[in-house]
């Protein structure tokens, strides 16, 4: 097998047996190139985009092993489209409410979806959140407790 350019990005197909996909190939801080082996892995959101993004999982699990080699923060981002897309067709569930870390509010919603007012409120709440800017959406995230134990240096395994 030949040596892959730095640029370049392969598929091999070398039997049903092989879980690969591909690779990443990336320069570490001492611009050395390296390569990244993709593995096919399935999240439950990937499961659910699978039709729409089917190499959304691998690449995500590559990015990530990626940037835990370069000692770079792997920050997962929320979307305001999907937060909106979910308030519209999930609202009556509060999805959008789980989707945005208000599982209190979330709670709520599935707790009363059967009186349809939730529904009437997801719609709401999908018109307030397509009127936000993206720096408006990022200040009504509510932090993950990951996220804040990771910022002020604590460490993230209880062990």
């Amino acid at each position: 097998m030949r040596n892959p350019t730095p640029l370049s990005i392969t598929h091999e197909s070398t039997g049903a047996s092989c879980l690969g996909v591909g690779r990443i190939l990336y320069f570490d801080e001492k611009r050395t190139p390296r390569e990244e082996p993709l593995q096919s892995r399935m999240t439950w959101s990937g499961f659910v985009l699978a039709a729409f993004r089917p190499s959304r999982d691998p690449l995500q699990a590559g990015f990530r092993a990626v940037f835990a080699h370069l000692s770079l923060p792997w920050t997962p981002q929320r979307s305001l489209t999907t937060a909106v897309l979910l308030a519209l067709f999930g609202g009556i569930f509060g999805l959008h409410h789980f989707y945005t870390g208000h599982s209190r509010r979330g709670l709520w919603y599935l707790a009363f979806f059967w009186l349809m007012v939730p529904m009437v409120l997801g719609w709401i709440d999908a018109a307030r959140l397509a009127l936000l800017d993206d720096a408006q959406f990022r200040n009504r995230l509510k932090n993950d407790w990951r996220t804040w134990r990771s910022s002020t240096g604590l460490p993230l395994s209880d062990g």
